[in-house]
């Protein structure tokens, strides 16, 4: 995804603003309690850049493939310890469980992730018209550049969408990117639609 034109930085932006209030709303209804994300910030970066980052970082990474009229992968990466906290709050509330078993925390990350990656998909979609579905999520955890290299999707050269943004639940602040693959072939016609649309709606 290189020298994207500005009417498709601005869709992408539209993307994120759309994704994010969808998100947050689903989050709420979810968690049973206000939740809030900020304005999401938008790059369109290599892969080799995100494992760059933060190398001893821990994170959950919840993959995800994307089928349709678009192929693809997308992820959904929290920072580790705060999204564990909100995780374990969540199925202690719902389940009364003290001390809730890794198997019940990583089906709360997989609803999670579901829930945003989904919200960001249906707001691609909406922006669009393309018929997009959500393949069965993946858990990997550990730090960032391991957690990413175990997806082999993620070729180290490739260019991503990446949608880096946080939600606040009871005043805890979670940390979260949004990373999407679109495989080669599919960049132009996720990104045409984008651009068409601005440039009708700009008249």
């Amino acid at each position: 995804m290189k020298a994207l034109s500005q009417a498709q930085q601005d869709a992408l932006k539209e993307i994120g603003s759309i994704g994010a209030g969808h998100a947050a709303n689903s989050l709420a209804a979810l968690l049973q309690q206000p939740i809030s994300l900020n304005v999401p910030n938008i790059d369109t970066p290599p892969v080799s850049s995100l494992l760059k980052m933060d190398l001893a970082k821990l994170v959950v990474a919840v993959e995800m493939g994307i089928e349709g009229d678009v192929d693809g992968r997308i992820l959904v990466v929290f920072a580790r310890d705060d999204a564990l906290d909100l995780a374990t709050s969540f199925v202690r509330k719902m389940t009364r469980i003290e001390h809730p078993s890794e198997a019940d925390i990583d089906s709360t990350f997989q609803e999670f992730a579901n829930i945003i990656a989904g919200s960001y998909v249906a707001a691609l979609a909406q922006l669009t018209g393309l018929q997009l579905t959500l393949t069965t999520p993946t858990v990997v955890t550990g730090p960032l550049h391991r957690a990413l290299a175990q997806f082999p999707s993620l070729e180290r050269e490739h260019d991503i969408l990446l949608i880096e943004s946080q939600f606040v639940s009871d005043q805890r602040l979670v940390p979260g990117q949004i990373i999407l693959v679109p495989a080669e072939r599919s960049i132009t016609s996720l990104l045409a639609p984008l651009e068409a649309k601005l440039k009708r709606a700009l008249g």
